[in-house]
């Protein structure tokens, strides 16, 4: 894990052949029929909401998180750093609807 870590904090530099392994599936992730991965996924996605409740957004309402924000995936790619599933720092994220 820690080498993982590494390898995205630096961009996946010199490791695509294993960035490209990530995109290609052929490590597992979730959301593909992974009934761990997507426990895991399911109580990040929860503690997060539950952490995000904790600030007030700017009309003084608590914040939440509901998963279907469309612009969002490319307003945040811009300041969100390289991640496991392959993507390079700044890339957009794939929004699961309106891109294939």
């Amino acid at each position: 894990m820690a080498e993982l870590i590494y390898i995205i904090m630096e961009n996946w530099e010199e490791k695509e052949e294993l960035r490209m392994a990530f995109i290609s599936h052929e490590e597992p992730k979730f959301g593909n029929d992974n009934g761990n991965l997507d426990l895991i996924a399911r109580d990040l996605y929860c503690k997060v909401a539950e952490e995000t409740k904790r600030f007030n957004t700017y009309y003084r309402t608590p914040g939440f998180i509901d998963g279907r924000t469309a612009s969002a995936l490319y307003s945040f790619a811009v300041s969100t750093w390289a991640t496991p599933d392959g993507r390079k720092t700044r890339d957009p994220f794939h929004d699961g609807s309106i891109t294939p």
